[in-house]
This record gives structure tokens, C-alpha cells and sequence, in this order.
């Protein structure tokens, strides 16, 4: 072999061995990597259930989305149950018990008492039981999601009541967090 046949083989061999290891086939090792690996995505904090019931909804809820005003409720001591008061049939009353049967038995009863009566049931996914409803003189939206029960009350029969309720209703869940969920 002549010393310029040697010198093309072996450019050849070495431009061989750059492609083939720049392509990861060399059979040495790990491949170099293309680009730097993607970073873990990150999620928003969980939010954390509000220290008042009451703060569940604000005046400001219902003006924006219901167009009726509220007062500020008094706060409540009760650590499983309150009822907020925001104006005449304007509230928002909120249970936690200690089970889910005590809370579809909860549910129960307050459509007992209302008297409520049932407009439709099953209004809302992502929630164990809904009902919209009303009486005489309201309507309303009872929710059960785990061990939180809540029923938001608009006074009179406010023309889209049951979006608008949905709305307030959609508040309380997003604030309410993890709230009487079961471990």
C-alpha cells in the first residue's frame, strides 16, 4: 500500500468513526445528548381552604355574578358547620361531617327543611351529588362533594338562576380546596 492509499484509508476510518459517533453508534459508552434535558414541569401551589366558612363567598361573588348585594356575613366559632348570612335569602350554609353517609344524610335534610323543591338533580360533575331547587321564596344549589356539604340560596327566582349558581358554586369548590375530603 503507497503512503497516499494509507493516508485516505485512514481519513476515511477517522471521518467513519466522527459520523458514527456523533450519531451514538460507536458502541462506546453513552450517546452525547442532542439537547439538554427538559425540565419537570411545575404546578401552582394546592390551595389552602380559607379559616372562615364565610370567606367561601364574598359580596363581591354574588354582585358580579348573581347582580344582587350582599352584606359582609358575621364570621362563625363553628368548626363543622355555619351559616352565612350575606342578605334576606341570600346565604351560604356549609357542613363537614364525619363521613360520607352522614353527608348524604345531610343532604337529605336540608331538602327536607327547605322545603325544597327538586328542579333537577345531578347539575354539576366532579362532585358526589348536586341538586337545584327551590321554594317560594329562593332557589338554590346543594352540593356534596366527600364530607363538605354546602348549599348556596339566591332570593326571589332571578332570571338564569341555575348558570348563576353554578358559578357561586364553582367559587366554593375552588376555594374550598380540599375541604372535607376523605384520606
Amino acid at each position: 500500500m503507497t503512503r497516499t492509499t494509507l493516508g485516505r484509508t485512514l481519513r476515511c476510518v477517522a471521518a467513519s468513526v466522527a459520523v458514527l459517533a456523533g450519531l451514538g453508534l460507536a458502541g462506546c459508552g453513552s450517546p452525547a445528548p442532542t439537547s439538554p434535558p427538559e425540565a419537570a414541569p411545575t404546578f401552582p401551589p394546592e390551595p389552602t381552604p380559607p379559616a372562615n366558612f364565610c370567606d367561601l363567598l364574598t359580596p363581591a361573588d354574588f354582585t358580579s355574578i348573581a347582580q344582587l348585594q350582599g352584606a359582609a356575613p358575621s364570621p362563625s366559632a363553628a368548626t363543622d358547620k355555619v351559616n352565612c348570612v350575606y342578605g334576606k335569602d341570600l346565604s351560604l350554609d356549609v357542613f363537614i361531617l364525619t363521613s360520607e353517609d352522614a353527608a348524604k344524610q345531610q343532604v337529605q335534610t336540608v331538602l327536607k327543611a327547605g322545603p325544597v323543591k327538586k328542579v333537577k338533580e345531578e347539575v354539576m360533575a366532579a362532585v358526589d351529588q348536586s341538586v337545584y331547587g327551590t321554594t317560594p321564596k329562593s332557589t338554590s344549589m346543594t352540593i356534596r362533594r366527600d364530607r363538605l356539604v354546602f348549599t348556596i340560596k339566591l332570593p326571589g327566582r332571578p332570571e338564569n338562576a341555575e348558570p348563576k349558581l353554578i358559578q357561586l358554586t364553582g367559587l366554593v369548590l375552588q376555594r374550598a380546596a380540599s375541604l372535607g375530603a376523605t384520606a
